[in-house]
């Protein structure tokens, strides 16, 4: 059984890939960017099933609170302040009923069995933010929320092929919906200004940097951004996915059968330095009081082999 997530790492890296199924990591905190968004999905939750702005917010603080005030500074962007007016703005900015499209249920996992070789089953797991159904044509698609430090131009390209939006609908497909694709929604997590901001001298509201945009204090909403597409898949382009998701399964299994130092380290080639085992991995992945063990959730079904 395999996460989309634990495909991305046997990709990147096999050693990486055995000590996350292994439940390893480098810090018990996971950085501010995975943390906020994680969180950030309990407001986009509440949002789907229909919770006013400020209650959908607050499930986002309650959660990230503790994390924000014991790690970050209030003059970080990925401060429980910033990110909470981030939010705030957004969700308000998009009531429910005004969105083209209609809630069938919020997100839970799925299971979509992708081969089985008579003996053992080859499976990926999925959990989309939630199904929803276009008011226009009636069709059913999946829903993603995503956060990010900066949307760039080509962002829709980047989820064009994106093994995620297609194990969403393949995994809805195999659970039978006929879901047609993904609504993707991805919500920018950039420091605002400050709206409260004053000169030092003469105590007025201070000036935005970016022009024509007057005061701080009147402009700071502004500068919320977020992107709204939808993306579909056919069947030869799902086809095209198992067909390359099967061998990774198999390749899965027998890495999840050796020792750590049988594992390949393909990070070798060029994918090291954004790899958080790579003091671990410079200690010839020895030094195993460089790692913990992070505690899992429970009701989630975790990558690995299952008897």
């Amino acid at each position: 059984m395999i996460s989309n997530s634990m495909l991305r790492s046997l990709c990147a890296c096999s050693t990486q890939a055995w000590l996350r199924s292994s439940g390893y990591a480098v810090s018990d905190q996971e950085n501010k960017r995975t943390r906020a968004g994680r969180d950030a999905h309990l407001a986009f939750e509440a949002w789907l099933k229909g919770a006013p702005g400020d209650a959908a917010v607050e499930q986002f603080q309650a959660s990230y609170r503790e994390y924000s005030d014991h790690y970050l500074l209030d003059s970080d962007s990925y401060s429980i302040g910033n990110l909470s007016r981030v939010l705030s703005v957004f969700i308000n900015a998009n009531p429910l009923p005004a969105m083209p499209f209609e809630v069938v249920e919020t997100e839970h996992q799925v299971e979509y069995e992708v081969w089985n070789d008579g003996g053992t089953r080859y499976v990926v797991t999925d959990k989309s933010d939630g199904i929803v159904r276009m008011k226009d044509t009636g069709d059913l698609f999946a829903i993603e929320h995503k956060t990010t430090g900066h949307i760039g131009e080509g962002v829709a390209s980047d989820y064009a092929l994106d093994s995620q939006i297609t194990t969403h609908v393949a995994a809805c497909r195999g659970n039978g919906r006929d879901v047609k694709g993904v609504v993707l929604q991805v919500l920018q997590f950039n420091k605002l200004p400050d709206p409260l901001a004053t000169t030092p001298k003469t105590g007025k509201p201070l000036s935005c940097r970016t022009s024509g945009h007057g005061y701080q204090r009147d402009c700071w909403t502004q500068h919320v951004r977020w992107e709204r597409f939808t993306l579909t898949r056919t069947e030869s382009q799902i086809n095209t996915w198992i067909a390359n998701t099967v061998p990774l399964l198999v390749r899965y299994g027998r890495l999840l059968e050796q020792g750590l130092l049988d594992a390949p380290q393909e990070g070798l080639f060029g994918k090291c330095g954004s790899c958080e085992f790579l003091p671990f991995c410079l200690s010839e992945r020895r030094n195993w009081d460089m790692l913990t063990v992070r505690e899992r959730e429970p009701g989630v079904l975790y990558s690995g082999v299952y008897e």
